[in-house]
């Protein structure tokens, strides 16, 4: 019951140097009584995330959610291509996914794979780095919307915040502004105003 319902629990907010993600060795699992009860989509519909400034487990909506509409929330990284995702889901949590991300024709699915990979090889190249390197503004743009289209918001927000310290350390510094100012709002959506994103 635990592996197939708990949540992660992080108690880092990945305060150290070049840090933007909780530390993966101050993880936990917990079950929670309403919040296990979300299943999982590979375009989800809430996120959720540990605050460890109230120590409390919370759904954030990611999009609009209609009365009575399925809450759903992600069990797999997003930035892996469909057949690493099931493949995952399917050792981890006994299932195959069959949300509408990985229901979809295969030259679909090929297409959100590659965009997904893309999303996966910029973020690698920007986290946990105090100088990140230039990458062209259209580039970015094109990341930022290829996560909108995947509904990988958690990642929409981090392209935001990674871009706005590229364009400032580039010396674009309206660009800078107007990016950080996103990247504040959408990380608000993703993980409300106590995110750990928001203190930096």
């Amino acid at each position: 019951i635990l592996n197939t319902n708990c949540l992660e629990i992080s108690i880092s907010d990945g305060d150290s140097p070049g840090d933007h993600d909780p530390d993966p060795h101050d993880s936990f699992a917990g079950l929670f009584p309403t919040l296990s009860r979300a299943n999982h989509s590979c375009r989800p519909s809430a996120n959720y995330y540990f605050s460890v400034r109230s120590f409390t487990g919370q759904l954030w909506a990611t999009e609009d959610i209609s009365p009575g509409e399925e809450i759903t929330i992600t069990y797999t990284p997003l930035t892996a291509p469909r057949m690493e995702r099931r493949a995952f889901l399917a050792r981890t949590r006994f299932f195959l996914c069959s949300c509408p991300a990985c229901a979809i024709p295969t030259s679909q699915a090929e297409t959100s794979d590659r965009r997904r990979i893309a999303i996966c090889e910029l973020l690698a190249r920007l986290q946990h780095t105090q100088y990140p390197p230039r990458i062209p503004k259209e580039e970015l743009e094109q990341i930022l919307e290829w996560a909108a289209a995947e509904r990988m918001m958690v990642e929409y927000a981090k392209v935001l915040l990674f871009g706005s310290q590229v364009f400032t350390l580039y010396g674009d510094r309206e660009a800078a502004a107007e990016w950080a100012a996103r990247a504040r709002a959408a990380f608000r959506m993703v993980e409300g105003e106590w995110a750990h994103h928001l203190s930096r």
